[in-house]
C-alpha cells in the first residue's frame, strides 16, 4: 500500500493528523490515522501497523477480553444507527463511548487520549447493516 507522508498541505493546513504519541512529553514514538491507495483506513508508525483493528463488524460483537484502550472507531450505514463501546465482555457494563448517526451517516472518531477499558471491549450496535471498525490495543 501506499500513504501520503506529508503533514501539512500547501498552505500549512494539516493534513496527516497525529492520534498520540507512546509518552505523555511527546519524546515517544508517533502514530497517525492514514487513509491508504485503496481508500481502507489505518494506524501507521511510518510505514508499519502497530495498532489492532478488529476488522468490518456489523453486530454486537466482543472486540477484546480484558483491558485495553480503543484508539479509533469508523462507522457508516445505510439505516440510522446507535452504537456504543463497553467496558464488558457481554454488553452489560459500564458504557464507555456512543453516538447516533442518521441513515446514510458515516464518521471516523479519534481518541486522544484513547478510552480505557478494564473488563473488555463490547461493540453494541442497533442495526445489521452497519459496518463498523474499531482500532485497539
Amino acid at each position: 500500500m501506499t500513504y501520503n507522508n506529508k503533514t501539512e498541505d500547501e498552505f500549512s493546513r494539516q493534513i496527516r493528523p497525529v492520534l498520540f504519541n507512546t509518552k505523555a512529553d511527546g519524546s515517544g514514538t508517533w502514530y497517525f490515522a492514514v487513509v491508504d491507495s485503496d481508500g481502507n483506513q489505518a494506524v501507521v508508525r511510518g510505514e508499519t501497523s502497530n495498532l489492532l483493528s478488529s476488522g468490518i463488524k456489523s453486530a454486537d460483537t466482543l472486540i477484546l477480553t480484558g483491558a485495553g484502550y480503543v484508539y479509533w472507531i469508523s462507522v457508516s450505514d445505510t439505516a440510522a444507527l446507535a452504537i456504543e463501546l463497553n467496558d464488558s465482555t457481554d454488553g452489560a457494563g459500564t458504557d464507555q463511548w456512543g453516538v447516533e448517526i442518521p441513515a446514510d451517516g458515516y464518521g471516523m472518531w479519534i481518541f486522544d487520549p484513547p478510552l480505557s477499558f478494564t473488563t473488555g471491549i463490547y461493540l453494541d450496535v442497533s442495526t445489521g447493516t452497519c459496518k463498523v471498525t474499531v482500532g485497539y490495543k
